[in-house]
C-alpha cells in the first residue's frame, strides 16, 4: 500500500487539497494520503523545510512525499523535482527547500521538464500527482525526466558561541505561539561550563534565567524556556503565546548571556 503525504500552503477552504486527494484515490484505490499540513504560510519555504524535515523521518522507507508549494518568485527555476533521499521520495519545486532539507546532494535528483505544458497554474495536479503515480505503482525515478546534480542552495545559519555568548535567532513560530530557535542543547552545555546565565529575548528587559525541563513547569502568563524534542531552544508562555507577547517572529535574535566569574 502506498504512502502520500501533502505539505502545501494552500489551507483547507479551497478544493485543491480535495482534487489532489481524489485523483490520487482515483488511481491508487488503497493509498493512505497523508496530511503533514496544508497551513504553511504562503511561499514559505523555509517553514515548509521545519514541518517536513521533522516530519518525514517517521514515515516508513518508500513513502513519497508531495510540497505543494508554488515557486512565483524565480523565473529561473520552473521545472519540479523529483529527489529520492534516504529511501524516500519528495516532489516540489526547488525554492530552495531541498536544500535546507538534505544539504549538499548530488546523486538521485530528476528534473521533470514541464515546458510542453500549457497551463502551468495548477502544477501539483497536472505533473506532481502523476509522477507520484507513477513511483507508487514501481516506476523507475529515471522514467520522469533527467538527472541534474545540483540544488538551488539557501542555508540557515548555525547559532554561533563567542566572547561569553550564545547568538541565535527564531527559526519558526508554532501554532501556539512557541518560539523555536537555532540554539542547541549541544551548544549550550559546551558553552556553558557551569556558569549562571541570561537568555536575552528582543530587548534587554525582557529575559529568562532558568530552563525548564517541560511545559509542564509553565506557570500562567509567565514566560520560559526548554529544550524541545529536537534538542533545540525554545521559548514559551504559560497559557499565552509567546511571539505574540514578545512581539517575535521568524529572523529575530536571541542571545544566551554567560557570567563570567560565576558558577551555579
Amino acid at each position: 500500500m502506498a504512502i502520500i503525504t501533502l505539505t502545501t500552503d494552500w489551507g483547507t477552504k479551497d478544493p485543491f487539497v480535495a482534487i489532489v486527494k481524489g485523483i490520487l484515490l482515483t488511481h491508487l484505490r488503497t493509498a493512505n494520503v497523508v496530511d503533514i499540513s496544508h497551513d504553511v504560510s504562503p511561499f514559505d519555504y523555509i517553514e515548509a523545510n521545519y514541518i517536513l524535515k521533522n516530519s518525514f523521518p517517521y514515515f516508513p522507507k518508500g513513502t513519497i512525499h508531495i510540497i505543494g508549494m508554488e515557486d512565483h518568485f524565480n523565473e529561473a527555476h520552473t521545472n519540479p523535482l523529483c529527489i529520492k533521499y534516504d529511501e524516500h521520495y519528495f516532489l516540489g519545486n526547488d525554492t530552495g527547500i531541498f536544500s535546507l532539507m538534505f544539504g549538499k546532494i548530488e546523486d538521485d535528483i530528476v528534473e521533470i521538464d514541464i515546458t510542453s505544458l500549457e497551463n502551468k497554474t495548477f502544477v501539483v495536479r497536472d505533473v506532481l500527482v502523476k509522477a507520484a503515480i507513477h513511483l507508487a505503482k514501481g516506476g523507475h525515478l529515471d522514467d520522469l525526466g533527467e538527472r541534474k546534480n545540483n540544488l538551488v542552495a539557501r542555508i540557515i545559519p548555525d547559532a554561533t558561541y563567542e566572547h561569553n555568548s550564545i547568538r541565535g535567532f527564531v527559526t519558526y513560530v508554532d501554532s501556539f505561539g512557541n518560539l523555536i530557535t537555532n540554539i542547541t542543547k549541544l551548544l549550550f552545555d559546551k558553552s556553558r561550563e557551569g556558569r549562571r546565565f541570561t537568555i536575552v529575548l528582543k530587548t534587554q528587559s525582557q529575559y529568562i534565567k532558568s530552563i525548564s525541563n517541560s511545559y509542564n513547569h509553565a506557570k500562567e502568563n509567565t514566560m520560559f524556556a526548554y529544550f524541545n524534542s529536537e534538542n533545540n531552544l525554545e521559548i514559551s508562555m504559560g497559557m499565552d503565546k509567546a511571539a505574540k507577547m514578545l512581539n517575535m517572529r521568524f529572523g529575530d535574535s536571541i542571545r544566551i548571556e554567560f557570567d563570567v566569574d560565576s558558577n551555579r
